[in-house]
């Protein structure tokens, strides 16, 4: 989110992967059982592994994420639909930092898949503004202000966007 957006995703998220290769069509649809790739796995957060703010990773690495500013861990379903726990990043600024020893493996990967599966709230009416990313890495916490870099999956219109520099097409944003 752009720090001076108020408007929230209000969504929760539900296993985040990244993969340092890219994936076929038949892969990603294997790993929709969540069976993975062994060997190709950089890390996986389910939410199902947490203590207070701290998110372990179950893949190869065990990294840990952090919950920030509202984010948290809760849990939905029943016994007969089957219980989740989910990452809800609240109304505000939450987000979750994966943390840089994940972005030190991303960085050396030529080819990757990142995938997540998430869920919106009906009453969610702000996903067309500016500002609402599934994921965002970057080698800043003020991307706009430092204007060095990032990833993004841009909700409010299901893109992705990446760039050396800023979000403008002379710093190289495509």
């Amino acid at each position: 989110r752009y720090l001076t957006e108020t408007n929230g995703f209000n969504g929760i998220i539900d296993d985040v992967r990244l993969y340092r290769v890219a994936m076929t069509a038949e892969e990603l649809k294997t790993i929709a059982g969540f069976n993975g790739i062994d060997g190709d796995l950089l890390a996986k957060f389910d939410f199902s592994n947490s203590t207070g703010d701290q998110v372990r990773d179950m893949g190869t690495f065990k990294l840990t994420g952090t919950l920030r500013n509202d984010a948290k861990i809760v849990t939905l379903g029943t016994q007969e639909t089957g219980i989740f726990n989910v990452l809800s990043l609240g109304a505000n600024q939450g987000y979750f930092d994966m943390g840089a020893p994940l972005g030190d493996l991303l960085v050396q990967a030529t080819d990757y898949t990142i995938s997540a599966y998430y869920r919106v709230a009906e009453s969610n009416n702000d996903l067309h503004q500016n500002g609402n990313f599934l994921w965002n890495f970057s080698n800043s916490a003020d991307a706009m202000q430092d204007q060095n870099g990032y990833l993004i999956a841009i909700l409010k219109d299901q893109s992705i966007s990446i760039t050396p520099g800023y979000y403008t097409s002379a710093s190289g944003n495509q």
